[in-house]
Formats: C-alpha cells, structure tokens, sequence
C-alpha cells in the first residue's frame, strides 16, 4: 500500500468511527450533549465540531487556500442532527481532496499567509505534516470523548484499527471486545 493509500484509510477509519460516536451520542439527551464538561471544548458536541472545524480549516482555508469566510466554517451545529449533516460534508470534501493526493505530492510544501490572533502570519509546511496532523487531531478528541462518555456511563464505540480493517475486509472478527481488551501487552 503506498503512503497516499495508508493515509486516506486512515482518513476513512476516522471517518467510520467518528459516525459510530455520534450513533452513540443518541443514547444521550440534547441537554447532556450539550453540558460543560470542562473539557478541552465545553460539550459532546462541541468538541466533535472543533474536530471538524479544524478538518474544514486544514482542507479548505490552508491547502486549498479557499479563504477563512469558508461557509461551513461559520457553522455552529448545536444539536446532534445538524452535527451529523456536518460531519458528512466535511467528509465529502475531505475525500474529495485526498482522492487527488499521490505519494509525489506529500511532500509538497503547502505556503500561506492566515490570519491569527497577532495578524497575519506566513505558514509554510509539507502536505504529510499537515495530513497526519489531522489525523492525530481526530484521535486526540476521540480519546477526550471516551472520557467523558465512561464518566456519563455510556460504553464508548472504541474501534482499534485491526477491528476496523477486519470489518472493512467483510472477514469475521478473530477476537471479542473482551479479548481484546484483556490481552497481554
């Protein structure tokens, strides 16, 4: 598989497991969705749509330089519904670009001026940077929101890649949950 493929099924595997969390999300009341709970964003919901945000800016203001007023980044889902029909947009641009990603372009580097809080600033870095960036950036939230749902009682869809690359494959999975949570390191 070449580094191209590795990150768009690392983008894929996000995407997978980030409906799984929303699914589990409707176990929850709009009020317990929407709690401070101290977290890196206040609620549930506002940490899946800074991770999303975050996709929107990356993708669409830096490497395709389409500029911050971007539509979907003055989007502000406060119910879980319209967080939803967020995530399938930014997933759909976010396919979009990688499907035009080779392994020759990773290491392009990407340059624009972005605007901060100290005006506007020069950034320049290599594409891969920024891709697994992203992909971190996801996994980062998602271990902040299995937190939270074990601290609501809620069980957490937590999907580990093998688990996922089976699934993806159609074969049957080789361990339970429970195996796999019990293994030896």
């Amino acid at each position: 598989m070449s580094v191209s493929d590795e990150i768009r099924a690392w983008y894929a595997y996000n995407s997978n497991v980030r409906k799984k969390y929303l699914e589990a999300f409707e176990k929850l009341s709009p009020d317990e969705l929407k709690k401070d709970r101290g977290a890196s964003f206040p609620s549930l919901i506002e940490i899946v749509h800074h991770t999303l945000e975050a996709y929107e800016w990356w993708f669409t203001v830096f490497l395709q330089n389409n500029g911050e007023d971007h539509p979907l980044l003055t989007r502000s889902p406060d119910d879980l519904a319209s967080l939803k029909q967020y995530s399938e947009l930014v997933d759909r641009e976010v396919h979009s670009y990688l499907s035009g990603v080779s392994d020759e372009l990773l290491d392009k580097v990407v340059t624009r001026d972005v605007d901060t809080e100290n005006g506007k600033r020069r950034i320049s870095l290599v594409l891969k940077w920024v891709l697994w960036h992203m992909v971190e950036e996801e996994l980062q939230h998602r271990g902040e929101l299995n937190a939270l749902l074990w601290q609501l009682n809620v069980d957490p869809p937590v999907t580990g890649w093998d688990d996922w690359m089976i699934e993806r494959r159609n074969q049957p999975k080789t361990r339970t949950s429970e195996e796999r949570n019990n293994r030896a390191s």
